[in-house]
């Protein structure tokens, strides 16, 4: 379910202006912002392996620090000049996964696939294209966003662009609970053609 988001945190814009301001992530920053909490019904999510692993795909870089939750992981790659992808979650117990995308426009091609490499393994599976449609969704609604829920994740996202040529997009990923608990769909039965009739048998002709 899509709902609009009608604030933008004041950590949203501080993490902007400090994104925008340096050409690379400061951890330092990072680890100074209020970050965000996990849901008060979470009961697990996708493992620290599974987001490192995605990480180490995008050949990310990879550092530990300790923010409000504790100890967190952020990753961050610089895809083209001053244009950055970073992500953040705990380091243990991963129930909520902040992910950025900054620098100067136009962004590469591929900013909504990495948008959606990190939300996925929060959500339910049935999911996938109402995701997939979020993530521009969320980029047009700009800075008051939109909110996304199904039964294992929720998703907000917001757009800033103080500039014309200058813009942040961030998405943070909580879980309810682990998509890999869900219910499977059972597959569906494909209908069956009837039995073709036995062909009869000629009758010998005198």
């Amino acid at each position: 379910m899509l709902r609009a988001r009608t604030r933008v945190s004041l950590a949203s814009l501080a993490t902007l202006a400090a994104l925008l301001a340096m050409a690379a992530l400061a951890q330092a920053t990072l680890a100074d912002e209020p970050g965000p909490t996990p849901l008060p019904e979470a009961v697990s999510g996708p493992s620290v392996d599974t987001l490192l692993a995605l990480a180490s795909g995008l050949s990310m870089e990879c550092i530990t620090f300790t923010g409000v939750v504790g100890e967190e992981y952020s990753c961050h790659r610089q895809v083209v000049t001053n244009v950055y992808y970073s992500v953040s979650f705990p380091a243990v117990d991963p129930l909520v996964l902040q992910a950025f995308v900054s620098g100067p426009l136009p962004w590469p091609e591929d900013h909504d696939q990495f948008f959606f490499d990190f939300a996925d393994p929060f959500c339910d599976f049935a999911s996938t294209a109402d995701v997939v449609a979020f993530i521009p969704l969320a980029r047009d609604a700009g800075a008051d966003g939109l909110t996304f829920d199904d039964r294992a994740c929720r998703l907000a996202s917001d757009y800033n662009a103080p500039r014309a040529d200058m813009a942040m997009q961030q998405l943070t990923a909580w879980a309810k609970v682990d998509p890999a608990t869900l219910p499977t769909p059972l597959p569906t039965a494909l209908p069956t053609a009837p039995p073709p009739l036995a062909t009869p048998t000629p009758t010998p002709s005198a």
